[in-house]
């Protein structure tokens, strides 16, 4: 009887092209008793790695000609839980529309404005960005 030969195994990283841009899963949000939102971004172009997903209030004053915040205090960084969730407590209360600031493995930073609208409510939301 032949007798098992051990094999390393062997895996490749490959680079994703989805079609379009990338998803928001928003999978709990609460805007009352301080805020929370825990979200999964989907359909990300490359990798797929994001190593930051930051929050800011949308139009806020002291913005770039793009409308987006240039503060670093302005920004607030969301938790990488475990995986791909993303987890945020401190919303602003009365439904405030967030603009949403993703950065990738290879430091590519993503700005959407207005991703998270004021409205917006548990479940899959387009966004209008994309990873090059």
């Amino acid at each position: 009887m032949p007798r098992p030969v051990p094999v390393s195994p062997a895996w490749l990283q490959v680079a994703c092209r989805p079609p379009g841009n990338m998803r928001l899963r928003i999978v709990e949000l609460r805007r009352t008793d301080g805020g929370y939102i825990k979200l999964v971004i989907n359909n990300v172009n490359g990798f797929g790695q994001l190593v930051a997903v930051e929050l800011a209030r949308a139009g806020l004053q002291d913005s770039n000609q793009f409308g987006f915040p240039v503060s670093g205090e302005i920004w607030r960084r969301c938790d990488n839980t475990v995986g791909a969730y993303w987890e945020y407590s401190g919303l602003p209360a009365n439904g405030v529309a967030l603009d949403m600031r993703i950065t990738d493995a290879t430091g590519q930073v993503v700005n959407i404005r207005s991703a998270i609208p004021a409205n917006a409510t548990a479940g899959d939301f387009p966004l209008n960005g994309q990873f090059r």
